[in-house]
């Protein structure tokens, strides 16, 4: 998750701008709350959120491979960059505690 979406701003070249009814569980309160509490502890932690997502993602045993989503080189490379980024215990805690809280964002109320 890379928190652009954050403050309603939406770039005029995204999927969201073309096809404005596309994927409306991105901007339901639940999820925009989520990702509020997400960003606030990747800053705390000196990560962006995608840094943060992506490095709970690939130290997830369970998980056979992680995808990524870049449009740019420099995307790309931060998204690689996330794998070798390791969560300590602190860090993990407070993930599992935003879960808990905000429950699966991707479900619409």
């Amino acid at each position: 998750y890379s928190g652009k979406y954050l403050n309603g701003h939406v770039n005029s070249k995204s999927r969201h701008s073309k096809f404005p009814g596309f994927q409306p569980r991105y901007f339901a309160p639940r999820a925009l709350a989520a990702a509020h509490g997400l960003a606030g502890l990747a800053k705390s932690k000196n990560l962006t959120s995608t840094q943060l997502t992506l490095a709970w993602a690939y130290s997830r045993w369970y998980m056979g491979s992680v995808i990524i989503g870049a449009t740019s080189v420099d995307q790309a490379k931060e998204n690689i960059d996330a794998a070798s980024i390791e969560l300590d215990k602190d860090t993990l805690q407070q993930l599992d505690e935003l879960y808990l809280k905000h429950g699966n964002v991707t479900l619409l109320d």
